[in-house]
């Protein structure tokens, strides 16, 4: 939601390093330019048009990670979700993804590369 030189949140800042180091970082911004409330909506739809799919693991019914998963799902990008708990907070948006029909149902790694692969950008031919 800022430049690629600014962690957020600061904690982050040895794993901002390790990406870096081992892959690519991506900003719609400067270098320099902080964190808004608004960049990071831009951030999500970003994040949603980068993607081949959006798993969502643990969100809470107010995520953030709704707004990826609704830009995702206007692109035609699939949604998986992994549910959870039903007694956990953070497992209340993946749950709702699942019930509405929003969100394929995945519990493992394989389930992930089974939707990937009726996807024609997910098919390796194509990438």
């Amino acid at each position: 939601a800022g430049g690629v030189d600014v962690p957020y949140p600061r904690a982050n800042a040895g794993l901002l390093e390790a990406v870096a180091a081992h892959g690519s970082l991506v900003s719609g911004y400067e270098p320099g330019t902080p964190p808004t409330r608004a960049r990071f909506v831009e951030r999500s739809h970003l994040l949603a048009a980068m993607s081949l799919a959006v798993v969502v693991v643990e969100a809470g019914p107010r995520s953030s990670a709704l707004v990826t998963v609704r830009r995702a799902h206007e692109l035609g990008r699939p949604v998986l979700a992994a549910p959870g708990p039903v007694t956990s907070a953070t497992s209340q948006a993946p749950h709702q993804l699942i019930r509405d029909s929003v969100a394929h149902l995945v519990t493992n790694t394989q389930d992930v590369l089974d939707v990937l692969a009726t996807t024609p950008e997910g098919d390796p031919a194509h990438v």
